[in-house]
């Protein structure tokens, strides 16, 4: 999992909810457990970690990154 930080100018760290998930190349989306680092490819293709952030307001923000297993 790449690493990643993040801040909001209204909500502590600690109170920002953090979900993760990868999207394997079948479609199927997985949310990895918290403090999760890494994870098994089974099928080649491309994965998309996605990191989404979500404040005490609601605001939501999500990160996609993607790559390529051969």
């Amino acid at each position: 999992l790449p690493s990643f930080s993040y801040s909001d100018n209204a909500t502590a760290k600690e109170d920002i909810t953090v979900l993760l998930y990868v999207l394997n190349p079948n479609g199927r989306l997985v949310e990895l457990k918290e403090n999760s680092n890494s994870i098994k490819c089974a099928y080649a293709g491309e994965y998309e970690f996605r990191i989404i952030l979500i404040d005490e307001a609601g605001n939501m923000s999500m990160h996609r990154q993607s790559f390529t297993v051969r």
